[in-house]
């Protein structure tokens, strides 16, 4: 895949010229934050945080934009009408309007977060309508394959578990390149999008990494008879 972001010769924006952290207002009640990297020349990658009142108080998560050929509109790479268009400094996407934050002009580049990086012990809540409905306690580790992760937990309602989760994660790919989000085996919509090794959101969710996962115990050692 081409991974080239820099300078273009055809008179768009570049993917590192896009490149950034942005504020967000959505008309009425919206406002949010995200950061924009670079794919290649016409694939980026976001990752940040909404809020829509008094419905979605907090939302986290990423997404993958594809550059609509000639222009430098970049629509989402699941729904073609979901446009985000971008200018010098700032976007717009339908009511929301976004601006670029900080006075550097040095590009983002995008970070794979490593499988091996994620493992160990994990903490999630997830809320809706300003009310905190339940809270999971996951392990996560690595497999052979570094685009898979096998999670192992339980989510609670309050002090009571409803619901065990045994299953492996695919890391998300988009036009051949690598993402941070790693795909449920069961929902394709279901994605977690890892912002680092240590914290994750999906949708009104939001992990973070507790601590590493313990080393193995060593082989019991054998007397051997006199």
């Amino acid at each position: 895949v081409d991974t080239n972001s820099g300078p273009r010769s055809d008179g768009l924006l570049s993917t590192d010229e896009i490149s950034g952290h942005y504020c967000c207002v959505c008309f009425p009640t919206g406002c949010g934050s995200t950061t924009v990297v670079p794919h290649g020349p016409d694939v980026i990658e976001q990752w940040g945080w909404c809020s829509f009142f008094p419905l979605f108080p907090l939302c986290f998560g990423g997404e993958v934009r594809i550059r609509n050929p000639g222009t430098n509109s970049f629509r989402h790479w699941k729904d073609p009408g979901n446009v985000t268009t971008f200018t010098p400094g700032r976007a717009s996407n339908g009511p929301s309007r976004l601006w670029k934050t900080g006075s550097s002009t040095r590009p983002l580049a995008f970070k794979l977060v490593d499988t091996k990086d994620i493992e160990g012990s994990w903490a999630c809540c997830c809320w809706i309508v300003m009310i905190v409905n339940s809270w999971s306690c996951f392990t996560k580790i690595a497999l052979a394959d570094k685009d898979k992760l096998k999670y192992s937990g339980a989510v609670f309602f309050g002090p009571l578990p409803f619901l065990l989760i045994n299953e492996v994660r695919t890391r998300l790919y988009v036009n051949g390149y690598p993402t941070n989000g790693f795909i449920s085996p069961t929902y394709p919509n279901n994605i977690d999008w890892y912002r680092d090794s240590d914290c994750v959101g999906n949708c009104c969710s939001c992990s973070v990494r507790k601590g590493e996962l313990p080393p193995p115990r060593p082989p019991p050692r054998h007397r051997h008879a006199r």
